[in-house]
C-alpha cells in the first residue's frame, strides 16, 4: 500500500528466528514457508528476491507498525522498490545488521504471479475534484502549484504522502513561520536605475547557474512521482540550477546521477550514520560521483512531532484492529542512533573525521543560531544553511530569514564573512522572497517543498516551471528596486523592524485551484465533497417537504417570543460580565453602553409610576433613594458616562473625515451624544442637585419637582429633543454594543433586534412624561 512507501529504516536490533541467523548462503525458502509467517507476532515478507524477518522491527517502524505488518507473509518488492532503492537497506543497516534480520533467498519458481503484484489504496474518484491537474500553462505561481499538488495527490489515493510532505512539527507554527517572515520583511526601491538588462547568474559552492537558488533535498520523492529524484536532476538541468541529493531517496544515487544532464553538477545532503564504516562508504562513492559539496543534516538529532503524519499511521493500525503490544513480546530495546542513520551523538568533533575521510567541501544544513554560524565558520566549513528541517522538527525555532542577518553580523565582525558561504532554504514563495535573503548577505536559497510539489503535479517540467516562475520574478523585483546584478543587492534595500515581531500577517491569496479559502491558522483545508445534480435536487425536495410541514408561525416567528426575552436578558447579563473588568478602549465603550442601558429600563419603569398619582411616584422614588446601592449606581453612572463620552470622543476622532463626509448618516452617534450630554446635564440639575423639597410623609417630593420644571414649555422641548437624540443613539449604537457579546450569529442578531424595539417604548415614554405633566400642571391649566 502506499503507506509502505516510507522509507524503511530497519535497524541492527532485528529480532532472530530459527531461520533469522542464516548465512547469505543459506537454501531457498519456498513461497508457502514465506506465507504462513503473516502475522504481527511473526512478519517475513520478500523484497527483491529476499526475504527478512522484521517481526520485532515493525513496531519502531517510522510509518507505524501497520505499514510492516501488513506486507507480512507477501512479497513487498514493488511497493518497497516505488520508494526505496534495494541499497538502502544496507545503507541503513549496515552489513552487520543486515545479515541478521535476513532469513534467505525465496525460491521465485513458487511464487505466484498475481502475489508479486502489490495492493494498492483505492483512489478518491477523478471527478471528487475539480480539475486537479489543470495546464501547466495555466499556473502562475508557487502557491497554485502546491494547490494543484494537492487535488492531484488526493484524486489518486496520495493522502499519506501529501501528509507526509507537507507536515511540520507539533502546531505548525514553525512550519508557517517559515513563509510568514519574508512577509514581514519590506523592500525600500530605488529609482532612475537603468535596469533594461539585468543579470542574475551566480556561482554557488562552486556550481554555476542561472541564479542564486539551488533545489534542497527532500527524502522519498517517489512517493509523490514515479521518477522521483530523476524528475529533479533533469528540472534541474533544464532551469540550470544545482540539486542537493538527498540521503534518503527513492531511486539508487547511480540512477540518480546517470538521470543528469552533460556537465551538470549536483550536492550531497547526508545524514550521519552511527556506523562510521557506512558513511565512508558512502563517501567514496560520492568522491567518485564528482560531486561538489557535502551538505550534513545537523538539526535532526531525532524526529520531530509531525501529527498530521503520525494520524495516517494511527488510523492504519486502527483499521488492522489491532493492539502495538501483540508484536512487542519479542521486541528488543533499540540502540541510540539506529533510526534512520541519525547519529544523536554527532558533534563538532565530528567534522575532523570527515575531513580526514574527503576532500569534498563540508556544508552544514540546519543551523539556526549566529554562535554555531561562527563555530561552522572556525572549523572551515565551506557553506552553511540556515534552516529548521521546513518546520518539521522543532516548533517554535525560528525561520531561516530571520536567523541571516544575525549571522552575517558575528561573521562580519569576526572578518569571516568571506570565508564561509551562507544559504537560506524554508519559505521561499516568491522572487521578493530571494531578493530579501541575498540582499541580506545570503549567497543563494533553497527550495524544497515548492521542489517536491511541483514534481508531484507535473513531473520534472513542473520543476523546471517552478523555477522559472521564480527567476521571472527575481528578475522583476530587482528591476523595481534598482539592482542590475546581484552583487547590487544590499541590506540597505530592506526594512528589517518588522521581523522580529511573530504577529498575524495577512493571508497569502487562495489560489483559484483550492478546494476552498485557506481558513486563518489553518493549511490545506479538507476538500469538501462535491455533490452530484441528483443529490442537490433531492435536498431541495426535502426542504421543501420540510417548509410545507411548518406552520405560519414557525415560518414566521415574532421578534420578540417569549423565548427570545429570556435570551434577551440573559446576553444583557452576560455582556455586563465579560466586560465588567475591561480596560480596552472598546470594552470600556461596551461595559459602559450596557450599564446605561440598565439604566434607562429601570430609570422609565419609574417613572412611570408618576400615572398612578404623586404618592405612589414619590413613594417608588424613595424606595430607590433608600437604598444604600443607589448612590453608588447613581455614581457610576455619572462615571461610566463620562468614560462613555471620552471613548466616543477618541473613536470619533480617528473617523471624523469619515464622518463629515456624509455628517446626518456617518454622525449620527456624535450628533445624538450632543443631545444626550444637554439631557443629562439638565436632568442632574434639577433632579439631582437642585433644590427638592421633602412632604409631610419625610420623602422627597420628586413630584412637586417634576411639576415645577416641566411647567415650562422651552424645558418640555429640551426633554423630548433629549428623547430623541437617545432614540437616536440606541438605534444607531446598540447593534455596535451587540457585537462585542460573546454571541452567536443567530442569537446576536435576536439580540439586536430586541434591543432596537424596545428603545422606542422606553424613548416615547421619555416624550410623554413631561408633555403630559406640562398639561397638568396649573399654569397651563389656569392660561387655557
Amino acid at each position: 500500500k502506499l503507506q509502505f512507501l516510507y522509507f524503511i529504516g530497519l535497524s541492527s536490533y532485528m529480532a532472530t528466528s530459527p531461520r533469522a541467523s542464516g548465512t547469505l548462503s543459506a537454501g531457498k525458502i519456498s513461497y508457502q514457508e514465506v506465507k504462513e509467517h503473516n502475522k504481527p507476532e511473526d512478519c517475513w515478507m520478500i523484497i527483491c528476491g529476499k526475504v527478512y524477518n522484521l517481526t520485532s522491527f515493525a513496531s519502531e517502524h517510522p510509518g507505524g507498525e501497520a505499514v510492516v505488518t501488513e506486507q507480512a507473509g507477501l512479497d513487498a518488492t514493488e511497493p518497497f522498490l516505488h520508494a526505496h532503492p534495494e541499497s538502502i537497506m544496507k545503507l541503513t543497516l549496515g552489513p552487520k545488521g543486515l545479515q541478521e534480520c535476513y532469513v534467505g533467498d525465496v525460491d521465485m519458481a513458487t511464487v505466484p504471479d498475481d502475489a508479486k503484484k502489490a495492493t494498492k489504496v483505492a483512489a478518491v474518484a477523478p471527478e471528487a475534484v475539480l480539475d486537479p491537474v489543470p495546464p501547466i500553462e495555466a499556473v502562475l505561481n508557487l502557491h497554485d502549484i502546491a494547490a494543484i499538488a494537492q487535488n492531484k495527490m488526493l484524486a489518486t489515493g496520495k493522502k499519506q504522502a501529501w501528509d507526509y510532505y507537507s507536515s511540520g512539527a507539533d502546531d505548525e507554527l514553525t512550519y508557517n513561520e517559515n513563509v510568514n517572515a519574508f512577509q514581514r520583511i519590506w523592500l525600500k526601491p530605488r529609482i532612475m536605475v537603468n535596469v533594461a538588462n539585468v543579470n542574475t547568474e551566480a556561482t554557488m559552492l562552486d556550481v554555476k547557474a542561472k541564479f542564486p537558488v539551488y533545489l534542497s533535498a527532500v527524502a522519498m520523492c517517489g512517493m509523490g512521482h514515479s521518477d522521483g529524484e530523476c524528475a529533479w536532476m533533469r528540472g534541474a538541468a533544464a532551469a540550470n540550477v544545482p540539486f542537493m541529493i538527498p540521503n534518503l531517496s527513492s531511486k539508487p544515487f547511480d540512477e540518480i546521477v546517470n538521470a543528469s544532464a552533460p556537465g551538470q553538477e549536483s550536492w550531497f545532503q547526508i545524514y550521519v550514520n552511527p556506523d562510521k564504516s557506512v558513511v565512508a562508504e558512502q563517501l567514496v562513492a560520492l568522491e567518485k560521483a564528482g560531486v561538489k559539496a557535502i551538505c550534513l543534516t545537523v538539526d535532526s538529532a531525532v524526529p520531530g512531532k509531525r501529527e498530521r503524519d503520525l494520524r495516517n499511521k494511527i488510523a492504519m493500525q486502527l483499521g488492522q484492529q489491532k493492539q502495538q503490544s501483540a508484536a512487542a513480546s519479542n521486541t528488543k530495546s533499540r540502540k541510540a542512533g539506529n533510526y534512520a542513520n541519525r547519529d544523536p551523538a554527532l558533534n563538532w568533533e565530528d567534522l575532523a573525521w570527515f575531513k580526514e575521510h574527503t576532500t569534498i567541501p563540508i556544508v552544514l544544513k540546519g543551523v539556526q543560531c549566529a554562535e554555531d554560524a561562527l563555530l561552522a565558520a572556525q572549523h572551515g566549513c565551506k557553506g552553511i544553511v540556515l534552516s529548521n528541517h521546513g518546520g518539521r522538527n522543532l516548533d517554535t525555532s525560528r525561520a531561516g530569514i530571520e536567523v541571516l542577518p544575525e549571522v552575517m553580523e558575528i561573521l562580519r565582525e569576526n572578518k569571516l564573512e568571506d570565508k564561509i558561504e551562507v544559504y537560506v532554504d524554508g519559505g521561499i514563495r516568491r522572487g521578493t522572497d530571494i531578493l530579501k535573503a541575498l540582499a541580506l548577505g545570503a549567497k543563494g536559497v533553497g527550495l524544497g517543498k515548492p521542489a517536491v510539489y511541483a514534481m508531484s503535479a507535473y513531473g520534472h517540467e513542473g520543476i523546471t516551471k517552478m523555477v522559472n516562475i521564480l527567476h521571472e520574478e527575481l528578475i522583476k523585483a530587482m528591476q523595481l528596486c534598482g539592482a542590475t546584478c546581484i552583487a547590487d543587492l544590499k541590506p540597505s534595500m530592506v526594512n528589517l523592524k518588522s521581523l522580529t515581531n511573530h504577529v498575524d500577517v495577512a493571508p497569502i491569496p487562495p489560489s483559484p485551484f483550492s478546494h476552498a479559502p485557506p481558513v486563518k491558522n489553518v493549511r490545506n483545508p479538507s476538500v469538501e465533497e462535491k455533490k452530484s445534480a441528483d443529490q442537490i435536487v433531492a435536498e431541495i425536495k426535502t426542504l421543501e417537504k420540510q417548509l410545507a410541514s411548518m406552520g405560519e408561525r414557525d415560518r414566521h416567528p415574532s421578534v420578540i417570543p417569549t423565548g427570545n426575552i429570556l435570551l434577551f436578558a440573559t446576553a444583557m447579563g452576560k455582556g455586563l460580565a465579560s466586560s465588567i473588568f475591561s480596560t480596552t478602549p472598546a470594552g470600556c465603550l461596551h461595559r459602559s453602553a450596557v450599564f446605561l442601558f440598565f439604566f434607562l429600563i429601570i430609570h422609565a419603569m419609574t417613572n412611570a409610576s408618576v400615572f398612578l398619582g404623586g404618592d405612589v411616584f414619590n413613594g417608588a422614588c424613595h424606595l430607590i433613594k433608600q437604598n444604600p446601592l443607589t448612590v453608588f449606581f447613581e455614581y457610576y453612572l455619572l462615571l461610566g458616562a463620562g468614560l462613555h463620552t471620552l471613548v466616543a470622543l477618541y473613536f470619533t476622532k480617528n473617523k471624523i473625515n469619515y464622518i463629515m463626509k456624509n455628517p446626518l448618516q456617518n454622525g449620527r452617534l456624535m450628533l445624538s451624544s450632543i443631545g444626550i450630554s444637554v439631557f443629562l446635564l439638565m436632568h442632574l440639575d434639577h433632579f439631582r442637585f437642585g433644590d427638592i423639597k421633602v412632604n409631610e410623609a419625610g420623602q422627597h417630593d420628586f413630584y412637586a419637582m417634576q411639576q415645577q420644571v416641566f411647567a415650562d414649555p422651552v424645558n418640555v422641548v429640551l426633554y423630548s429633543l433629549g428623547s430623541v437624540a437617545f432614540l437616536v443613539h440606541l438605534q444607531a449604537g446598540w447593534p455596535k454594543t451587540v457585537l462585542k457579546m460573546a454571541l452567536p450569529d443567530t442569537q446576536r442578531k435576536i439580540v439586536s433586534e430586541m434591543g432596537q424595539a424596545l428603545v422606542m417604548p422606553l424613548c416615547l415614554l421619555y416624550c410623554v412624561i413631561p408633555v403630559m405633566i406640562f398639561l397638568t400642571s396649573s399654569g397651563y391649566t389656569e392660561s387655557n
